[in-house]
């Protein structure tokens, strides 16, 4: 059009021999819109400039434990000029059948020219996700403000179909594993001893274990960040090499829950520092040491056997006595071999003698578990209970009714049914008779169409209003805090579940303070969304954003929508010896049995933790002695306030209004929903929970890390002391084992 209009006033100023001023103006106009028509196809018609930054995933970040944090391990080319160029990298996590199921924003970065590699701790996408692989869109923010697509990757994690467990052994000298560091990793993954069962193939296995190497250089400084871990493996040799900071990292991952097998070179002399740090992971204290150097260098120990197992905190500790002459694995028996295997998986008591006797664990607990609680099998040789059995998914913890009862905002309540009855009796009212008798009376019948739909909408915003204002609670929310505490007085771990139920609709901004941190969808957590059994959902409700690396600077960005309980999940693991508060001694024996004791420990706790406390040993009843008469198969011991102040409740005080039972919790839970203290104390005989007793920390959204105690291990109890602040609990765990210990 531009050409044509120039073409057409030429012509004119040829036959008149001049223009006037407007098509001079025309003219004018006319050549600037196709200048900048020519401009913008000569650009549009040039090919796409790629920018100079390369980012590639190290295949490391492929090696996930189900629920674990992601160790990203990227290497990025940047071609720019010096010094370089800083700005935020942004990942969005993709998958075909989900969509986007995750954003992370690595903020604040700086790229010198050449080729450099990073390292980050991510949080992984929900469980509830069934995909394994996601497309990773990488974008690049320069400082500047403009955005540079970068080239795709690929991420891979296990997934809701199967378990992937991590094994990572730290090397002292090498930046690829060995033959012989490949079967020493091999020989402690879990399906070692996975007995044979029906149709398996290797695609069909319900457990699969990755390795990873782990050097020096990149040893971690963090507890959190051997969460990436299911099991660690380090050498004398290494730990040589290792700062302070390190070697308390691992300690304080190991006391939270975690396993490491040390192996000790025979042929090698350390310091006495070093000699003490190797019996503080074992949670040898200086003045009662295990581990011994020998004169001549190597290393004893105190029975004089080769290797040495004990518990440090909640975690495990073994110790291997090797020589530098033949491989480690040869070096033991295959009775010894087994029994790493079992101490360092935190293997069930049940299962204990069939490993030891055959190298294989026994399908019997998950398949006496299925008979009891899946009325399609009645015995245990039932055709077909396999195929439960042997499903190894994550699975989330139940009881989420009962935890959104206790947490809920303070003061939150629905609105009586004699309102509700009597709000639609007005209504009715109001666009019937009333209207019929009033607008006939004054002969204006015809304006019914106009009141009708003023009434209803004046109706609509009242009750709209008023329920708002009857659920409107004095906060947004309580919360849950799970201290755990060792044997000598020590805080482990600390968990803290927050809820937040809102008003409005909004976005939340969170951050993570030397934690691990992640939002969780309180619908999992109900009985009857078991995905044991179940196929998951495909897309969690909202997407969360995340700002930042782990363990420090990160921040969680999500929209929670009105009236939507949302939890949030925060994992810290203390570095420094951090007692619990009150005056209360954690390292004094309980022993069950001794009932005369138990008021003298019923005056200490009320003294250290004031009247309202409620305390009570508990323990998992054995599957042989249950029956469908138990609502809870748990045996407790009552010291201190309600026996039921964690059980979901249906039934309130008459004199109260009843608080958000419905129509929220309702949503989650029924009557026989169990108590979330005991769904997070242990766990039954299902899947993983079948061989294992508890797993290394992680913070993942199914709590799967939460379990202390072996439910089939009579002789575990596990004390739990709470204490309120509205609608805010602490409650604090300590396991007792009536046995003598290590």
């Amino acid at each position: 059009m531009a050409r044509a209009d120039i073409l057409f006033l030429m012509s004119e100023s040829m036959k008149s021999g001049h223009l006037s001023h407007s098509n001079w103006t025309k003219l004018l106009l006319s050549l600037s819109v196709f200048v900048l028509f020519v401009c913008v196809g000569s650009l549009q018609a040039q090919p796409a400039r790629s920018y100079p930054l390369l980012v590639e995933f190290d295949s490391e970040t492929y090696s996930n434990r189900s629920g674990g944090p992601i160790l990203l391990r990227m290497r990025v080319q940047c071609g720019l000029p010096a010094p370089g160029v800083s700005g935020d990298l942004t990942l969005e996590l993709v998958n075909d059948a989900s969509g986007r199921v995750g954003i992370y924003e690595l903020d604040n970065l700086f790229f010198t020219s050449g080729t450099q590699d990073y390292e980050f701790l991510i949080q992984p996408p929900t469980a509830r996700l069934w995909q394994s692989q996601y497309d990773v869109f990488v974008t690049f923010t320069s400082s500047d403000g403009i955005r540079h697509a970068l080239n795709p990757q690929v991420i891979r994690t296990p997934g809701a179909s199967r378990r992937a467990c991590v094994v990572t052994l730290a090397s002292p000298d090498s930046d690829r594993m060995t033959t012989e560091e490949k079967e020493l990793c091999h020989e402690f993954f879990l399906e070692t001893c996975l007995p044979d069962y029906d149709d398996q193939t290797q695609a069909d296995r319900p457990v699969v274990s990755l390795s990873r190497l782990l050097e020096p250089i990149d040893f971690p400084n963090s507890p959190l960040e051997h969460c990436v871990s299911d099991l660690v493996i380090i050498s004398s040799d290494l730990f040589a090499k290792l700062s302070e900071q390190q070697i308390i990292a691992l300690k304080a991952w190991i006391r939270a829950g975690g396993s490491c097998l040390i192996l000790l070179n025979s042929s090698q002399h350390v310091n006495s520092d070093e000699l003490t740090a190797l019996n503080s992971l074992g949670g040898f204290p200086e003045s009662d040491p295990h581990v011994f150097q020998t004169p001549g260098g190597g290393f004893s120990f105190e029975d004089e056997e080769k290797i040495l197992t004990c518990r440090s905190g909640f975690g495990r500790v073994a110790y291997v006595r090797t020589d530098p002459q033949e491989k480690v694995i040869e070096s033991l028996t295959e009775q010894q071999r087994l029994k790493l295997f079992v101490h360092l998986w935190k293997v069930r008591k049940e299962q204990v003698a069939p490993i030891l006797e055959s190298g294989k664990w026994s399908w019997d607990p998950g398949r006496r578990y299925t008979v009891l609680n899946n009325w399609n099998f009645h015995t245990v040789d039932d055709p077909g209970i396999d195929a439960f059995v042997t499903r190894f998914r994550q699975t989330p913890s139940s009881g989420g009714a009962s935890f959104l009862q206790r947490t809920q905002p303070t003061g939150m309540k629905v609105l009586p049914l004699w309102f509700i009855s009597l709000s639609l009796f007005l209504y009715v009212l109001a666009i019937g008779p009333l209207d019929y008798l009033c607008l006939g009376s004054l002969g204006l019948r015809k304006w019914t169409w106009v009141t009708f739909p003023v009434m209803t909408v004046l109706f609509a915003f009242g009750a709209i209003t008023t329920s708002n204002y009857a659920m409107q609670g004095s906060n947004e929310g309580g919360s849950l805090t799970i201290v755990d505490v060792t044997d000598d007085g020590q805080i482990a771990r600390v968990n803290e579940l927050h809820t937040m139920l809102l008003s409005t609709s909004r976005q939340l901004d969170l951050e993570a303070d030397r934690e691990l941190l992640t939002s969780i969808d309180l619908q999992s957590m109900s009985g009857s969304n078991n995905v044991q059994y179940r196929r998951p959902d495909e897309t969690p409700n909202e997407i969360p954003f995340y700002r930042g690396s782990f363990p420090s600077g990160a921040h969680l960005i999500q929209a929670v929508h009105k009236w939507s309980p949302q939890v949030f999940r925060r994992m810290k693991i203390p570095t420094e010896d951090q007692t619990p508060p009150g005056d209360f001694d954690w390292t004094l024996p309980i022993d069950p049995a001794a009932s005369n004791q138990h008021l003298a420990l019923q005056e200490r706790l009320r003294e250290a933790f004031g009247d309202d406390v409620y305390a009570q040993l508990i323990r998992q009843i054995p599957i042989q002695q249950r029956n469908n008469t138990n609502w809870y198969p748990v045996d407790r011991i009552v010291f201190c306030g309600d026996s039921e102040f964690f059980d979901y409740s249906e039934v309130e005080k008459a004199d109260q209004m009843r608080p958000m039972a419905v129509p929220v919790i309702d949503q989650y839970g029924h009557r026989s929903e169990a108590n979330f203290l005991y769904s997070t104390a242990f766990r039954t005989e299902a899947g993983i929970y079948s061989v294992v007793s508890q797993l290394s920390p992680k913070c993942d959204d199914f709590l799967e890390d939460l379990p202390l105690i072996d439910s089939s291990d009579p002789h575990q109890w596990l004390l739990l002391v709470a204490t309120k602040d509205d609608n805010h609990w602490t409650v604090y765990r300590k396991v007792y084992d009536t046995r003598t210990k290590r």
